[in-house]
């Protein structure tokens, strides 16, 4: 499965930074993309710990454009958080600001990072940074590339179930699941028409004929006759590259075969026969006068 990641993979470090600061962390740059999990390494339990991506202002100028409220943060291990939404930029870092507990902190090997006093995520305003150039601190972003807006057909086409998505960040393949199983790898694409999907099914019912009601025509009808839409399928989408093939899509769709409309055609025996049918041309609709049936 691959990731997709921004900040530092959360380690046990050799020392710890106090609460009351926002943080940013500068090793390791965001793609653009939905941050959807989030892991942290605190040294003593936080408190009131947001985590945010922030974007460069110019001179030692950031803001956070997006954030999520964690909460409290366990210590002693990794901390993993998902369900996250956290959008990027292209070149975004990872912050976080906590309000009680100590971060695990290396002071060498890194990146750098830049504090500020206070909390300056929730208001995303722009701040001027203090900073140092080497050390870093366990906050961590991932997601898997996942394609999104799975859209399936319901009942649009008789032949096949049209499937779209938009496409996942850095995909160049796709494949569409019906009902859990693979359909096949396609190049990159955005669309898949499912012609295999379960087709409709017609009961025909049984022939009625009146006998000797009318003197003009034999009235004919059908009883007993159904039409079904194909089955209900469920639909989601997976992605790959050249060297990561990543997760469904989070949420798929369902979508289905119609039946279409239903047609008729009356045939009538040379005589009181289960054979030598004869087409009646102008019987084309489920209840029909033949005038033509022999007086």
């Amino acid at each position: 499965m691959p990731q997709i990641d921004v900040g530092i993979v959360p380690v046990d470090m050799d020392s710890a930074l106090v609460a009351g600061n926002t943080l940013v962390n500068k090793t390791n740059a965001a793609p653009v993309g939905t941050f959807d999990k989030v892991q942290i390494w605190a040294k003593t339990d936080l408190g009131g710990c947001l985590v945010g991506l922030f974007e460069a202002q110019g001179s030692d100028n950031y803001n956070c454009h997006d954030h999520e409220t964690i909460g409290t943060v366990t210590a002693g291990s990794v901390q993993t958080f998902t369900g996250m939404s956290l959008v990027s930029k292209l070149g975004s870092y990872i912050g976080t600001y906590f309000a009680t507990g100590t971060l695990e902190h290396d002071t060498t090997g890194h990146s750098g990072i830049l504090w500020v006093a206070g909390d300056q995520l929730t208001d995303h305003g722009i701040d001027g940074y203090s900073k140092d150039y080497v050390s870093g601190f366990s906050l961590y972003g991932s997601f898997s590339p996942r394609p999104t807006d799975v859209a399936a057909t319901n009942g649009d086409h008789t032949d096949k179930v049209v499937v779209t998505w938009t496409k996942a960040v850095g995909a160049t393949g796709y494949q569409v699941y019906r009902d859990s199983v693979g359909l096949g790898w396609l190049g990159d694409v955005a669309t898949y028409d499912d012609e295999d999907a379960d087709a409709g099914d017609i009961t025909a019912g049984s022939a009625v004929a009146s006998d000797g009601a009318h003197t003009e025509h034999v009235l004919l009808g059908v009883t007993g006759e159904a039409a079904n839409n194909g089955t209900t399928h469920t639909y989601v989408v997976r992605a790959k590259a050249a060297t990561w093939e990543g997760d469904d899509s989070l949420v798929g769709d369902t979508g289905y075969r119609s039946i279409g409309a239903l047609t008729y055609q009356w045939l009538r025996s040379e005589a009181d026969l289960d054979e030598s049918f004869a087409t009646i041309v102008a019987g084309t609709i489920e209840a029909y006068e033949d005038t033509g049936a022999p007086v």
